[in-house]
């Protein structure tokens, strides 16, 4: 149920963090003492419990993003404040405003969608260098940036003070935890696939392609509802993580067919040493934020074989003889980006939250 997918995505953002004692007692912003802890205060759509179900089911990625924060915060010895009202975050805002020694030890964190809520404030830009927002696909400079790494937002802030999940060429890359149980690197593959994707949705512009890959490999797919009705390909309700886990190391390969786009489950994929097939866009390419993408997962691809094989759909000769080489290939290792393991992510938070832009503006 999506309940068991909320708790295991609550589980994965803050205990997989909670290696390390955190700060306790009189502390200090970043190393200046404050009268006080250093406080983070959320406003996220995925924080109101009102959405947080149907949230959590089509993101669970950015939810993952934003909860690792959260919990990695808390384990800095951060008072971690969360709300889904906009009236309590302007409250918290203002509050702030009137009480410089508050302001000075206190970070706003805000998602991409929300951030026009607060913008437009006229205490905006006593606020502003407080700001970080959480930008799970990444913002380029606008049109009309002035060029260089100091490219500022049309809401004044600079566009390092975005977090984004991968790294890009214009924001803060903060990226997400990836754990898996040890045990996980040494399941024995199966002459199987499976496909990535939430919701029928996702395949229905594909299932010529998807039938002559089943008629292949055996293939499995994890859906809520059971209506892709294709020989040759078993349907899952919907898993809990640990589950999805085990059926996906079980795997020989693992591939999408563009939506979810840059999901973290391709990460995950390549921790249980399972190859990830990565389907090509046509130009012109699809657009989030304005950011293009070439591939369903840009980052995946720069790492290349034996973890990741470029495919696409318009060409079902060269995906069914990628799929017939992988299963061919000796299983891959197990693969964790530096940057996002447990621990390099911990110091990356504490850097990144340490960081000042309003000098460079």
């Amino acid at each position: 149920s999506i309940q068991k997918v909320v708790a295991a995505l609550d589980k994965q953002g803050s205990k997989a963090l909670a290696a390390g004692e955190a700060q306790s007692g009189s502390s200090a912003l970043c190393g200046h003492k404050a009268s006080g802890l250093p406080r983070a205060v959320f406003f996220n759509v995925q924080k109101d419990e009102a959405q947080k179900q149907g949230y959590i089911k089509k993101n669970s990625g950015e939810y993952h993003f934003v909860n690792s924060l959260v919990g990695a915060l808390q384990n800095l010895g951060w008072e971690v404040e969360t709300s889904g009202d906009r009236a309590v975050v302007l409250w918290t805002m203002e509050t702030a405003i009137d009480d410089p020694p508050l302001l000075a030890r206190t970070m706003f964190f805000l998602d991409r969608n929300t951030l026009s809520n607060f913008s437009a404030l006229t205490s905006w830009p006593m606020i502003r260098c407080h700001i970080r927002v959480l930008d799970f696909f990444g913002t380029p400079p606008p049109p009309s940036g002035s060029g260089g790494s100091r490219h500022l937002t049309t809401d004044g802030l600079n566009l390092k003070q975005y977090l984004s999940a991968y790294p890009n060429h214009w924001n803060e890359f903060l990226g997400f935890p990836v754990e898996v149980p040890s045990s996980l690197a040494s399941a024995t593959k199966k002459r199987q696939g499976l496909l990535w994707g939430k919701s029928v949705i996702c395949f229905q512009e594909h299932l010529p392609l998807i039938k002559q890959i089943a008629a292949t490999v055996p293939l499995h797919a994890t859906l809520e509802e059971d209506s892709l009705q294709v020989s040759g390909v078993t349907v899952h309700p919907y898993l809990t993580h640990k589950s999805w886990l085990q059926l996906l190391a079980e795997s020989s390969f693992f591939i999408g067919f563009g939506d979810p786009i840059a999901g973290s489950s391709v990460m995950y994929s390549l921790a249980v040493g399972t190859p990830y097939l990565d389907f090509s866009f046509s130009a012109p390419y699809p657009q989030i934020n304005d950011v293009e993408f070439a591939s369903q997962h840009p980052y995946a691809a720069t790492l290349g074989r034996p973890l990741v094989y470029p495919v696409h759909a318009g060409n079902s000769t060269q995906v069914i003889e990628i799929v017939k080489l992988v299963l061919a290939t000796p299983v891959a290792k197990t693969f964790i980006p530096e940057d996002m393991t447990i621990q390099s992510y911990k110091s990356k938070v504490k850097s990144i939250v340490c960081k000042t832009f309003c000098d460079e503006d």
